[in-house]
Parts: structure tokens; C-alpha cells; sequence
């Protein structure tokens, strides 16, 4: 929207709604200012946080023989993922590392003076916790650079605060490459080709990769730092994505040593956090950007131990998706979007979080009738406790008697399906 527009529709408003819209404006831009001034003076790894149970599990062990059918499948894709390469939005299996040559997008070809992992520069306040978790990896272990848009070789800085990254100003740069690369969709198929592999002798490469690209991301990628925590749709995604493949490596038998686990559990906390202080929620339009901020919270709060904190996450995500299931597919099951694309993403999202609602343990569930709503800050708030539990539907399989999802909240998904 041009700045001419805005001013006419400003013009147009009456006098106490400019003056109301202004000082919003105002205020949000020194909270800006004074949060931004407080990232680059202070470390923003939770150093503080450190929890003194693992991380819940939910997961079974998968099944070899349902696998087996996808052996050369996962095969094919397993040697490109440890590689680094990755088929991004249509890119064709590129590679990843730094200091490749991008083919360009549309003729756009951009340089970058980054070329290795050692001319990259986080900030003063994170650099030795970045070099803390960077010094963990082997010495044969090849980086990924996190910040590039690896079609057209432009490249954003792990350095920059977040909420400053500009994107879609410049021809043939796509801020998606980077976005769906730290997502980490492909961390689930190493997890089970690990699975196939877990009875041969040389049954940890996997697991050392995921380690690895994980210790890789946390340690280049400071939180609040960087393009890769500008959406919070992303960083949920990205959230359960590195949940649920650690979830299989565990429940196929690996054990991760201890350091990987205290920072492991620790980003996904910061993660947590980040997503519920950055809420994509507006009260007059919101979509599958929003939903997946609650399911990723959902994730999130779901494998972390139980504390005040995590508690009013759990509650705050589940009376959170039970609204925007009702919002956002209507009552003949069709998403608001008008989008099949749209509607399959969203209601992907939905089906994994209700099945993680009906996995949960008896400590979380019963969390549900005691958190401290106080927790949540800001619109939208978390109603005080407990929260509302249902009878379980017939046709849901599962052994608890009592659901915090409605009647109403099935039946909608059964008509979206």
C-alpha cells in the first residue's frame, strides 16, 4: 500500500481514532526500540533455563516392516540430506553449504562476501554461546548457511534483529528458501531411515547428523537473531519437526549425550517462548499463520517438564486451536481460505494436534485445571483455570474418558476431513 493511500484512509478516520491509531503506533514503536536495544546488549539464549526432567515422549517405536516398503525412497533421500542438499520450493537438490554458486532466480544472481562458516559474525552478546555450542560439532562436519536464499544467492545476517529483516523488495529473492530450509521437514526422514538402520553396526550416522544440523542451527541461529525467527508460523513448524523426529530416534533406541540434550530441550524452550511473546493473532483477520503458532506452542509445551510456565502454554495452546478450528473451517467443513492448499496444511496441523491432545499424560492433562492464566500476556488472554473438559467422543480412539476438545471441535474436524 503506497503511502499516498494510507494518508487518504488516515484523513478519512475520524479525529479520536487518529489519535487512538497513533499512539498505538507510538507505543508499539518504543516497545520496539527498547526491546531491540536490550537483544544486542544481552545475550538472548536462555541461559537461566534448565530443566531437571527430560523431555516427555510420545511416540512408539515405528513399525521396520511399514518402513520397508519406503526403503529406496528414504535411501535416495538420506544420501542428499547428508549431503546438505535439499529440494527447496522447487529448486532442484542444491547444495546448502557456504560459498556455493547460486543459479539465479529469473537472470537475479546475488553475492555475498559470507563464504565460510568462520566469516559469519552473530552478535557481541551471543558470540560465546555460539562458539559454546559451535565447538560441539566434529571437525568433519560440513555447515549450513541458515541465512541464504540458496536460488538466488542473496543472503540475510544471523546477526541483524529480527524483527528488522526486510523481505520482497528486492527482484528474484525469495525469503521462503531460508524459511522452509530451517523448518527442518527432512530431520523426520532421517529419524526413519535411522530406524531401518538401527540393528547394523554403523547405526549412528543419522543420529549424528541430526544431532549435528541441530547443534549447527541453535549455534548460528541466536534466538531473535537472524531471518529464521522473523514468522512465527515457522519457528512452531520447525519446533515439531525437531520434536517429533527426536521423538523417533529415542523410540527406536538411540540415546543423545548429555550436552546435545540440555541445549536440545533449552531451544525448545526458546522456542516456546519466542512463539508465545510474537503471537502472528489479529481480532480482525487471522489464518493458518496463527494456527500453527498455537500448534507449535502446542509441541512446545507438550514434551517440555511441567512448570507454571509450561503449563499456561499447554492450556493457552489447546483453548487457543479449539477456537480457530471452529473459526477457520466452517460448519460444512471447508476452510475459510478457500484454498485446497490451505485447507490440507491447516487441517494437517489440526489432526497432528489433536492427536497430541489425546496422547497427553495424566501430569499435563491434569495441568489443565490449575495453571496460572497470569502467564499469558497481551490478546488473546488464557481464561482463568481450569479448563473446560468434554465427554470423548465414540468414535475416537483413545483411552481417556475426558477431553479439553468439544463436541462441536470433532464434529467440525470430521466434516473438514
Amino acid at each position: 500500500m503506497s503511502f499516498t493511500r494510507k494518508l487518504r484512509q488516515a484523513i478519512a478516520l475520524p479525529p479520536h481514532i487518529i489519535v487512538k491509531k497513533a499512539f498505538e503506533i507510538g507505543l508499539r514503536t518504543l516497545k520496539r526500540s527498547l526491546l531491540r536495544k536490550r537483544d544486542y546488549q544481552s545475550c538472548t539464549y536462555s541461559l537461566h533455563y534448565t530443566a531437571e526432567l527430560p523431555l516427555l515422549r510420545y511416540v512408539l517405536p515405528p513399525h521396520k516392516d511399514s518402513l520397508q516398503h519406503y526403503t529406496p525412497l528414504l535411501d535416495e533421500l538420506s544420501v542428499h540430506y547428508m549431503a546438505h542438499r535439499l529440494d527447496v520450493l522447487g529448486s532442484g537438490w542444491t547444495s546448502l553449504q557456504y560459498g556455493t554458486t547460486p543459479k539465479g532466480t529469473e537472470r537475479h544472481i546475488y553475492t555475498t562476501d559470507i563464504d565460510t562458516v568462520q566469516d559469519i559474525k552473530v552478535t557481541e552478546s551471543n558470540l560465546q554461546e555460539s562458539k559454546r555450542i559451535s565447538k560441539l560439532l566434529p571437525p568433519t562436519y560440513q555447515p549450513i548457511d541458515w541465512q541464504k536464499d540458496v536460488k538466488s544467492g542473496y543472503r540475510w545476517s544471523e546477526a541483524l534483529w529480527y524483527k528488522d529483516n526486510r523481505y520482497g523488495v528486492l527482484d528474484g529473492v525469495d525469503v521462503k528458501v531460508p524459511w522452509e530450509i530451517a523448518r527442518f521437514h527432512h530431520l523426520v526422514h532421517l529419524a526413519y531411515s535411522h530406524t531401518l538402520l538401527s540393528e547394523q553396526s554403523n547405526n549412528t550416522v543419522f543420529a549424528d547428523e541430526f544431532r549435528n544440523q541441530i547443534l549447527d542451527f541453535i549455534g548460528y541461529n541466536p534466538p531473535r537473531f537472524g531471518v529464521n525467527w522473523v514468522t512465527s508460523m515457522d519457528v512452531g513448524i520447525r519446533a515439531a519437526n525437531m520434536l517429533t523426529a527426536y521423538d523417533i530416534f529415542i523410540a527406536s533406541g538411540y540415546k543423545f549425550d548429555a550436552e546435545f540434550e540440555r541445549i536440545f530441550t533449552r531451544s525448545i524452550y526458546e522456542h516456546g517462548k519466542h512463539i508465545v511473546h510474537n503471537l502472528e493473532w489479529s481480532a480482525d483477520l487471522r489464518g493458518n499463520h496463527y494456527l500453527a503458532d498455537c500448534v507449535g506452542l502446542l509441541y512446545c509445551s507438550a514434551y517440555l517438564p511441567s512448570s507454571p510456565e509450561i503449563n499456561a502454554w499447554l492450556a493457552f495452546s489447546i483453548q487457543e486451536i479449539s477456537a480457530e478450528i471452529l473459526l477457520q473451517f466452517l460448519p460444512d467443513g471447508g476452510n475459510f481460505e478457500a484454498s485446497v492448499p490451505y485447507h490440507r496444511l491447516s487441517l494437517e496441523m489440526v489432526l497432528y494436534a489433536v492427536g497430541l491432545i489425546h496422547s497427553l499424560s495424566e501430569e499435563k492433562l491434569s495441568a489443565l485445571y490449575t495453571y496460572n492464566n497470569t502467564f499469558i500476556k497481551g490478546k488473546p488472554s488464557l481464561t482463568p483455570a481450569p479448563l473446560p473438559f468434554y465427554n470423548t467422543p465414540d468414535y475416537c480412539k483413545t483411552n481417556a474418558k475426558k477431553t479439553p476438545l468439544s463436541s462441536e471441535v470433532y464434529e467440525r474436524i470430521v466434516q473438514a476431513i
